[in-house]
């Protein structure tokens, strides 16, 4: 039987810390554009740290991503072809990228060059925080011992159980991307409004309710996840930050007290998502109910 690989790429929030406990896993590297410029982020090869990233975006700088060539994918799923290690790739969400078409572009030719093994590109349906809480969980439930079939069938039935709710600092990179119009940005700006959205069933981010204050943007998190949380899929709770530390500590208090057997970890928003959401943004993310269609709160 042959050994698999689990790959993810740059998108995935925290995924850094998973390459320290997991073997077999490796980030296929994404390009963040930071005026202009061009920075490679993810695995070793990165050029840019969360924390620069954030102090230019802080400072000005206009910051876009690129989607993953075709290219790319052959090169990182050809090196595990030719030692004959099967490949299973979760990708960040066709709701919201390219990547996955790409990948599965790419899968189809080098599946012509190495027949005997088997890739598999996973719609993760998933972004940022939701796609990386699903790779962990991936990974440490093929450590128990799944196939490589168990491991796929075990993904595709549980992506849209993650629960997944962000709060952004600010509407402006929302608007870059045509979510909200420039003069509701702009209102929201001036009384300090957070919109918190959440991931649908077609994975895609839609906008739930708008908050004054950071606080009370935390607060519709952690009541959301009451509405469906569903320890008994894990316990495992990803938070994760745009440089706001401060405010990831007050959401993991705000989980505890609500969920003391909850293992919550804190992670930082890479540069991937943080281009299209800006500084500031706070996710939290668990394990919950099948995910619906949400609709305001």
């Amino acid at each position: 039987m042959n050994d698999y690989v689990i790959l993810t790429d740059a998108a995935a929030d925290h995924a850094e810390t998973f390459l320290k406990r997991y073997s077999l896993f490796e980030i296929i590297p994404m390009e963040v554009m930071v005026n202009g410029k061009q920075y490679v982020y993810g695995g070793p090869q990165s050029e840019i740290t969360c924390r620069t990233f954030y102090a230019l975006q802080r400072g000005g700088c206009q910051t876009s991503t690129v989607l993953i060539s075709p290219e790319t994918y052959i090169h990182y799923f050809s090196k595990y072809a030719e030692k004959k290690t099967d490949i299973i790739y979760i990708s960040f969400s066709s709701g919201l990228s390219g990547t996955f078409q790409s990948a599965n572009l790419a899968a189809c030719d080098v599946r012509a060059s190495f027949p005997d093994v088997r890739i598999t590109c996973i719609d993760s349906l998933n972004a940022a925080t939701a796609q990386g809480f699903l790779v962990h969980e991936a990974l440490r439930e093929r450590d128990t011992g799944l196939r490589y079939d168990e491991m796929v069938s075990w993904i595709e039935s549980r992506r849209l159980n993650v629960g997944a709710y962000f709060a952004v600092d600010t509407m402006e990179y929302l608007v870059k991307g045509g979510r909200v119009s420039p003069a509701a940005a702009s209102v929201g700006t001036a009384l300090h409004i957070r919109p918190v959205l959440t991931i649908n069933s077609l994975g895609k981010l839609q906008v739930l309710t708008r908050q004054r204050g950071i606080r009370k943007a935390m607060k519709v998190l952690v009541r959301k996840m009451s509405d469906a949380y569903v320890p008994e899929e894990g316990p495992y709770v990803l938070i994760c930050h745009a440089d706001a530390p401060e405010p990831a500590e007050e959401l993991k208090n705000m989980v505890c007290e609500k969920f003391p057997d909850a293992e919550i970890e804190i992670g930082e928003i890479d540069p991937v998502i943080g281009a299209h959401t800006g500084p500031g943004m706070i996710s939290l993310v668990f394990w919950g109910k099948t995910r619906q269609t949400e609709y305001a709160v």
